[in-house]
């Protein structure tokens, strides 16, 4: 009968996160409830909350001892815990502590954006319903409603970087050892790149975004990610082609890093 499409999301990609690192099935929404927790934002209070603290440490605490409890067992085979017990990185084998970083991460990244994106191509297909029809009728226009959602809603609002190098760019010089911040809500949208930027088209196809990174930055779930849209927006389309948002319920995020909803619930016309 509806759903939220925040809550929607957030459930199905907790659990295809553990799914893929190893993680217990029955634990999904209690590491849900960690990382948003994380990222909880109160207006007047700058960066992570007291809550958020707390709720980055209990996950941290969590996945350290899951890894040390399955190493003796071992972990699901094929899995990423799996493979970061056994497999040595840069020559070394990861202890427990070692594991759990790169777990969290994982974790993290698998979990909190997703969300952001899939709410954004719902709200940009409704806001566009002849492009909405177009996806309902042929499913296999989802891929690239799902990308242009992730252009031109970056859920990511920015990141630093230290400059390697000098280098040129657009007439500036960038000296190496200084500090960067990439805003990659205005590289998806520099008119140099991007026709008519702010425009919704799922027919653009752009050859190149900067919402999963580049190089050795790329993000490592990218096609995951990918996956996860083009099947839950088909889903969504299959039950409630002409979907409602109520928008009066809407909520948007409040946050330095993130952007997006929230809360966004969709209900069938």
């Amino acid at each position: 009968g509806g759903a939220d499409a925040v809550e929607l999301s957030g459930f199905v990609s907790v659990r295809v996160v553990c799914e893929l690192l190893g993680l217990p099935e029955p634990d999904a929404d209690r590491i849900l409830a960690w990382v948003n927790g994380y990222f909880e934002r109160r207006p007047g209070q700058r960066g992570t909350t007291e809550a958020g603290i707390q709720a980055a440490k209990e996950l941290a605490m969590y996945l350290f001892r899951l890894s040390k409890e399955t190493r003796g067992r071992g972990a699901p085979e094929g899995s990423v815990l799996h493979m970061l017990h056994t497999q040595p990185l840069a020559g070394e084998t990861l202890d427990d502590m070692g594991v759990a970083v790169h777990l969290n991460m994982l974790v993290i990244g698998g979990t909190e954006t997703f969300p952001k994106v899939f709410s954004a191509a719902l709200h940009r297909l409704w806001e566009n319903p002849d492009q909405r029809r177009a996806c309902a009728e042929d499913p296999t226009l989802l891929p690239d409603a799902f990308h242009e959602a992730l252009r031109i809603d970056m859920p990511t609002q920015m990141l630093g970087r230290t400059i390697a190098r000098d280098l040129e760019l657009h007439g500036q010089t960038l000296r190496a050892g200084s500090g960067l911040m990439f805003l990659w809500g205005s590289a998806n949208r520099d008119e140099r790149e991007f026709p008519d930027p702010d425009r919704f088209d799922l027919g653009r196809r752009a050859p190149r975004i900067l919402s999963f990174g580049h190089g050795q930055h790329m993000c490592l779930g990218a096609h995951v990610a990918r996956l996860e849209g083009r099947v839950l927006l088909a889903e969504v389309l299959r039950r409630m082609p002409d979907y409602a948002l109520d928008l009066s319920g809407a909520e948007r995020l409040h946050s330095e890093f993130f952007r997006g909803f929230a809360k966004l619930p969709l209900r069938p016309r």
